[in-house]
C-alpha cells in the first residue's frame, strides 16, 4: 500500500473514531439529562433532549 493510501486510512480511522467517541459523549450526557428531567417531571426539557440527540443521530447520518 502506498503511503498516501496509509494515511488517508488512518485520517479515515480517526475520524471515526472521533465521531464514535463524539456521539458516546451526547448520548451519556443526554440520558443523564432526560432521566433527571424525568425524575423533575420537565417534559419540555425531555423532549428537548431527544430531539436534540435526534438531530446529532441525523447530522452524523445515522
Amino acid at each position: 500500500m502506498l503511503y498516501d493510501e496509509t494515511k488517508a486510512l488512518t485520517e479515515i480511522r480517526g475520524l471515526s473514531l472521533d465521531a464514535r467517541s463524539h456521539l458516546q459523549h451526547v448520548w451519556r450526557n443526554g440520558l443523564q439529562i432526560i432521566a433527571g428531567a424525568t425524575e423533575m417531571g420537565e417534559p419540555q426539557t425531555v423532549t428537548e433532549e431527544v430531539i436534540k440527540i435526534s438531530d446529532e443521530l441525523r447530522r452524523l447520518g445515522l
